[in-house]
């Protein structure tokens, strides 16, 4: 499947926070293998700014990337499983009618990929 770094981390914010063990279990192969590496994070600008709590830890982030993060796609092998997991995930979106202009073309890309 290709996917541009913007694809990559929008996939982040797709998956659902909660569910069975062998979701959560796919769900951690499938960010394990997309993540952007410290080196790309760079090269496209990547940050994360938002609100801190008492602990400093940032809460409702803002993801910001430039223009490059949204035009090279690299090729990633996910597995029928794991695109059966995007696509649900892409599905609970929609039907929970949570889907924004800035996760619109991740989730169309992944609900009109085929298996390999």
């Amino acid at each position: 499947m290709k996917l541009t770094p913007v694809d990559r981390i929008l996939i982040g914010q797709l998956m659902p926070k909660e569910t069975d063990l062998i979701t959560q279990s796919l769900i951690r192969d499938i960010l394990k293998k997309i993540d952007l590496s410290t080196e790309e994070a760079e090269k496209y600008g990547v940050r994360i700014d938002g609100e801190k709590n008492e602990e400093g830890k940032i809460i409702n982030p803002n993801i910001f990337w430039n223009k490059l993060a949204m035009e090279e796609e690299s090729d990633f092998e996910i597995s029928k499983t794991e695109l059966s997991v995007l696509k649900n995930a892409v599905e609970e979106v929609d039907k929970a009618k949570k889907v924004t202009q800035i996760i619109l073309d991740t989730c169309l890309k992944i609900k009109e990929h085929k298996a390999e």
